[in-house]
């Protein structure tokens, strides 16, 4: 029989978790938040990287 494995949670530093962060759009190099509270989505989807669009430029460019 095999050992259990062991369950590790790994830890957020604080000011990620609670800091919104100011990003520049790729495409129109505006500037657009990212708040705290969507980074546990992008974490639920897997997606590791910050987003490179503001919320504009994302919709026009998934309408094409």
């Amino acid at each position: 029989m095999s050992e259990p494995e062991e369950i590790r949670e790994v830890e957020t530093p604080l000011d990620c978790r609670t800091s919104d962060r100011s990003i520049k759009c790729v495409d129109c190099n505006e500037h657009f938040i990212w708040t705290w509270e969507s980074k546990p989505f992008f974490h639920d989807k897997g997606l590791k990287n910050e987003p490179k669009r503001c919320k504009p430029c994302k919709q026009a460019r998934t309408k094409d």
